[in-house]
């Protein structure tokens, strides 16, 4: 989770980017410039993403963190499977 969410989506050397479940991915490109596109989705995920952090590195009960505050800020990762050319088309790949 801390890794796409602070490597990844804050970094500019990474373009497309989504989350499917607990799957993570984002493209790295060389040239910064071709990342500005992505930018505002990127934040956006980060923004959904960012706020799981504390929760998978500390014992929800030792913290007094609810399991059903954890599932409400869960369900605001995307869960979809990911649509095959919507990726091609984000990543370029044709």
């Amino acid at each position: 989770m801390r890794v796409l969410a602070e490597d990844m989506l804050l970094s500019k050397n990474f373009g497309a980017a989504g989350a499917c479940g607990s799957i993570g991915w984002a493209q790295f490109r060389t040239d910064p410039e071709n990342c500005a596109p992505f930018t505002k989705a990127k934040l956006q995920l980060y923004k959904r993403t960012a706020r799981l952090i504390p929760h998978a590195y500390l014992d929800p009960v030792e913290h007094g963190t609810s399991g059903a505050y954890y599932k409400l800020l869960r369900s605001r990762v995307p869960h979809s499977e990911i649509d095959p050319a919507d990726w091609v088309r984000q990543v370029g790949a044709v």
